[in-house]
């Protein structure tokens, strides 16, 4: 796994910077009406115009990406907005700015571009996300319906007392809907969920035996299967392991104090739905999803308080590992070429969990696209609230609230120096003063960061580590996002950076600036030093109709000679090396 600096911007750069920004940039405490351009709507809502294709090394494979089912029920409603592109609706730049020649030399070799490419992904796609997330999420469950809510008046029941038992109970009674009435089950084997089989648990303990299980709960080649309601309290190393199938419905499972992570989805898994677990204190992590996965809802689970420092221990994993072994959750991670990334979690629907005070990220994705990431409460994790890693595009984060995450507060010295900053010492407190931030963006592409709320974090609100290119960051608040700010680093609103340091030699990713994101319509408030910050050599970013209040420095910090186009901002202090509006938008 590739690892990136932790760090955000040292104080003693601040001298470097103010010889290398472009001249001396004005003092606008009082800056002239906030103008809007071309903000007026449609009467009625437009169809998203198709872009030219990005030309790009790797010829595309012509995948066809279709989120609406015409006979799915409306469990979430669309509005007469949700089809109009984000661009027509906020009357956004085109995402491509750059000249021909700039975007062959720039943008074309790079390896997330080139990914979107491999697989046959239409830019325009990214454009319509609440249409897109809403059709998703109702053409899942209305597929899923008949398991979420079968039918228990011809159920068999089930009294027995061990999983073993249960196994027989289910061979014996294959296809069935089956109840469990034992209140405690002894774990003296691994239950294998038949094809077919909806089993209520009905609030029943899975009791450890002698001898630790590797799995609790496996379902291997599964389809139209649910598993409900069972207490699963360490004795394993999985609580449960779901192998290649689909069609399934795992809810109101509580797995909590397993060696390794509490549930696992493995292989080559498709129509499913993750709904109102708890999955907590486990040693290794929690949610973990490997493979080509997709058309999928997490909803409404409590992901928290789970182990595991690493990327690949966070509370919700989504992740592109080659499996050698699918029996295992730790595979190894390769070297690879983005653009040969092409089995990843896809077009699935994260919506309405709480993950939280988990000891690494809240959510971290490497590699997945097209996920929509709705209405989640991500809170006090000690690494980033959300991370984009590694190739992850077209993703949609919307009705977040994401707070009080990268505070580094419970991390061994183990911990900091797989990170590579343990020599960067502790503060007083004991925490490491590389803090991180709420949203972490990494090799991405194509990502919209839209409405919603970013505060308290210790390591920057939105952070674009270095090679984020065409994202879109509209209509946030962001709020004071600048908690760990000591004597070596301090923290921003928004930032563009430009880290182009490996922490250790790796071919699978780019180490550039940033490049054609937009940043438009956010309130910015509180203590950042500067609400939006770009580093060195960024180019053609936009950054317009953006509200700035109180930061302690600067409005807006530029190291970048380059051009980024500015136009309708507004401050109550000064920027440094950029200008809030140079009319050129």
């Amino acid at each position: 796994m590739a690892k990136k600096k932790a760090n955000s911007f040292v104080l003693t750069i601040a001298g470097i910077a103010a010889a290398t920004v472009i001249g001396v940039v004005g003092v606008k405490l009082t800056p002239a009406p906030h103008v809007i351009f071309s903000l007026a709507p449609s009467a009625e809502p437009q169809a998203t115009a198709e872009p030219e294709p990005i030309s790009c090394v790797l010829a595309g494979t012509g995948q066809v990406v279709d989120f609406a089912d015409p006979g799915a029920e409306e469990y979430v409603s669309l509005l007469d907005t949700d089809s109009q592109s984000l661009t027509e609706r906020y009357a956004l730049p085109a995402l491509e700015r750059m000249t021909q020649s700039d975007t062959e030399s720039l943008i074309a070799p790079l390896q997330v571009i080139q990914r979107i490419q491999t697989l046959g992904i239409d830019p325009a796609t990214f454009d319509t996300p609440e249409a897109n997330w809403k059709n998703l999420y109702n053409s899942v469950m209305t597929q899923l319906a008949p398991l979420a809510i079968a039918e228990t008046a011809q159920a068999v029941n089930f009294t027995g007392s061990s999983l073993a038992e249960l196994n027989d109970f289910l061979a014996a009674n294959p296809g069935s809907t089956v109840e469990v009435i034992s209140p405690a089950l002894v774990m003296d084997a691994t239950l294998v969920v038949p094809t077919g089989t909806i089993l209520h648990g009905n609030g029943a303990v899975l009791t450890p035996d002698n001898e630790t299980l590797d799995k609790a709960i496996v379902l291997d080649q599964a389809e139209n299967t649910a598993v409900t309601g069972f207490v699963i309290n360490g004795g394993c190393n999985y609580g449960v392991y779901v192998k290649n199938s689909s069609s399934f419905y795992l809810a109101d499972l509580d797995i909590s104090n397993v060696s390794f992570k509490g549930l696992c989805v493995m292989g080559e898994n498709t129509s499913f739905a993750l709904v109102n677990n708890s999955i907590h204190e486990n040693q290794n992590g929690a949610i973990f999803l490997n493979g080509g996965i997709s058309n999928g809802v997490i909803e409404g689970n409590r992901i928290e308080n789970n182990s595991g420092a690493r990327n690949l221990t966070a509370g919700l994993v989504l992740c592109s590992m080659p499996i050698e072994d699918i029996e295992t959750a730790y595979n190894p991670f390769p070297d690879e070429m983005l653009y040969d990334i092409l089995q990843s979690p896809h077009q699935l629907v994260v919506r309405g969990n709480t993950v939280a005070q988990n000891h690494s990220s809240g959510i971290y994705s490497e590699s997945g696209y097209l996920n929509y990431y709705v209405e989640n409460t991500i809170y006090k994790n000690e690494k980033e609230g959300m991370c984009l890693d590694y190739g992850s595009f077209g993703n949609y984060i919307t009705g977040c609230e994401i707070r009080q995450n990268g505070g580094r507060n419970r991390m061994s010295d183990e911990d900091l120096e797989a990170d590579f900053i343990l020599e960067q010492g502790r503060m007083a407190d004991g925490s490491s003063p590389a803090k991180l931030p709420g949203i972490s963006l990494d090799n991405t592409a194509y990502n919209t960061i839209y409405g919603n709320i970013v505060r308290d974090n210790y390591g920057s609100g939105i952070k674009a580590v270095r090679s984020a290119f065409s994202n879109t960051i509209l209509c946030n608040q962001i709020i004071d996002n600048n908690r760990g700010a000591s004597d070596t680093f301090h923290f921003f609103g928004i930032e563009l950076s430009t880290d182009l340091n490996a922490d250790e030699a790796v071919q699978g990713l780019d180490f550039t600036p940033c490049y054609e994101n937009i940043i438009a319509r956010n309130t910015i408030s509180g203590g950042h030093y500067a609400g939006v910050f770009m580093g060195e050599d960024a180019f053609m970013n936009d950054i317009f109709d953006n509200t700035f209040m109180d930061c302690t420095d600067w409005a807006m910090e530029s190291l970048s000679e380059k051009y980024n186009s500015t136009l309708n901002n507004m401050a109550n202090m000064p920027t440094r090396g950029i200008e809030l509006s140079n009319g050129q938008g």
